[in-house]
């Protein structure tokens, strides 16, 4: 398997902000999420990322229905994510915990070369992850980065 560092998930990152865009223009869907700004430009440049919750925030304006996407991301929904609001930061974090499963933090951490206070401070609500980091935890925590983009797409 390829060593996949920061660089490369920043790519994969700016391409499924490009790919969630759809024929919409930049300025038209940085308008619905509610930015006086092209920031679809930044995201798509990777000038600036979004958080993990508005990516799903920006599903949902594209018309995918994020609890959709756990449907069918997971064949059974887990019972903690049942409630779950991908859209919001709290639900993104339910995500995270439920994809690290038993997992030690410091084994993710060293494996996906994410920090451990940063991957601590996600899980317990203090932080965000950007979209990079998401997935590069998604990645490392289940080897299944490419299942949920292929649910977002």
């Amino acid at each position: 398997m390829p060593v996949r560092d920061g660089a490369y998930f920043d790519r994969v990152a700016r391409e499924l902000v490009r790919g969630l865009r759809g024929r919409r223009s930049q300025r038209a869907l940085s308008r619905r999420l509610g930015y006086s700004t092209n920031v679809i430009y930044t995201w798509e440049a990777g000038t600036a990322a979004p958080t993990a919750a508005r990516l799903f925030q920006m599903a949902q304006a594209t018309g995918v229905q994020p609890n959709q996407v756990l449907a069918r991301f997971f064949r059974v929904v887990p019972q903690r994510l049942r409630d779950a609001h991908l859209a919001e930061a709290d639900g993104v974090r339910a995500l995270m915990g439920e994809l690290l499963g038993q997992t030690r933090i410091t084994s993710l951490s060293a494996a996906s070369g994410l920090s451990r206070f940063a991957i601590s401070r996600w899980l317990s609500g203090k932080g965000q992850p950007k979209l990079p980091e998401f997935l590069q935890f998604v990645e490392h925590a289940s080897l299944r980065m490419l299942d949920l983009i292929d649910t977002l797409i």
